[in-house]
This record gives structure tokens, sequence and C-alpha cells, in this order.
């Protein structure tokens, strides 16, 4: 496939089918992901994947969680969306009403998604040292892009969501991350249901000329 179709044909999957990744992909998957630019070379970034009974088991856990009214605590502080630019809250408002938009006012089935994993058959958790610089986030974010382009090439869908990392005590639980290391980013893979409406959803994208200053 030529990159410009892997790049396009990316977008965030909210609905997958059970059908399992092998484990030889899922390993080609993060090997080529490693071929992403590091700092200095320093190669930080750690990934822990959840597959099969251990997934359904993380789900289940998530579940009792929403049950119990727990609010998600991750390990990086999230902060509201007002305390974002101007520029990022407006795109935000228009995320949401396109969705609603799509979905025909069905938002539920939007916030249910997050709610049960989006049905991934597989999880992935990048993570970083306590202890790292705040420039080792820029390597985690071009490890992880380029997992999500490498796995578009093999026709497997992905979203990078906050929901999946929101109970990190749940997920140490079940995968051996220590806490000399914090949960940085979780992301959803699996086989896209091209049933259901909303892995239709494409969000917009800001011009190109709004973000871009090109002097000759």
């Amino acid at each position: 496939m030529e990159f410009n179709d892997v790049l396009h044909k990316r977008h965030s999957t909210r609905r997958f089918t059970d059908q399992q990744i092998k484990t030889n992909t899922l390993r080609e998957i993060i090997r080529d992901a490693q071929r992403a630019p590091s700092w200095l070379d320093a190669q930080e970034t750690r990934v822990y994947i959840a597959t099969g009974e251990t997934t359904k088991i993380i789900r289940k856990a998530y579940e009792d969680c929403a049950k119990d009214c727990l609010i998600g605590v991750s390990d990086y502080t999230v902060v509201h969306r007002t305390e974002w630019s101007q520029d990022a809250q407006r795109n935000m408002d228009q995320f949401s009403r396109d969705m609603e938009t799509h979905l025909g006012g069905k938002i539920d089935d939007f916030v249910h998604a997050q709610d049960d994993l989006f049905f991934a058959p597989t999880l992935v958790f990048l993570t970083l040292p306590k202890n790292a610089t705040k420039w080792a986030i820029m390597d985690l974010g071009a490890f992880q892009q380029t997992l999500l382009l490498s796995a578009a090439s093999r026709g497997i869908g992905s979203i990078v969501a906050y929901s999946i990392i929101k109970h990190p005590d749940v997920i140490r639980k079940y995968l051996p991350i220590p806490d000399t290391e914090d949960i940085a980013a979780g992301i959803a893979l699996g086989y896209e249901d091209k049933a259901h409406r909303i892995n239709s959803f494409h969000a917009q994208r800001m011009p190109l000329d709004s973000i871009l200053v090109l002097k000759k």
C-alpha cells in the first residue's frame, strides 16, 4: 500500500469486531514503531499489550468501575477543555457537534463506545519512566503514530483514547506495569466493524493556511 493511501486510510475506529489480531502481526507492528525517531536514541517508550481473555477482564473491570461511579484518574494529569487554547476549544466543540449530527442525535452511541473500550480485541499501553524528561513525550508521540500507520497498512483499525487509560490501577492489576512507569497512552487495535455507523465518521482538520506559516 502506498504511504499516501495508508495516511488517509487511517482514522479513529470506534467499534471493532471480535476478530483477534495474530501475535506475529502485533509484534511486526511494534517492530515498525521502533523505527520512529528518538531523542538522542533514548528509546524510553515501553509497550504492554492485552489480548484475548486479558482484554475481556480489563473491560469488565472498567464496567464495574462505571457502575460504582468511580472517576478515572490517569497517571498523567488531565486538564479541562476550558484550559486549552481558544482554537482547541472551538475544534473540540465542532467535533462534538459534527459527531452528534453524524449519529442522528444519538450521542449516547459515542459515549457507550468509550465506556466499552470500543469492543476492541487488543489494547496497547505505552509507558514512560516517571522521571522521564518532558522531551520524552515527543519520542512516545512519534512511536505511537508510527504504530498507528503500521497497523493501518495491514488493514487494522485503531484509536487513541483517554478512556483506555483512565483506571491505571486496573491496568496494573492485569499487566506487569511497574509503578516506576507512567501509563502515557492507550490504543485500541482491531478490525473495523464496517456495519456500524460511528465508524464512517471522519473528524475535520483545520484549513492548512490557518496553521502554516511559510516564508521564502
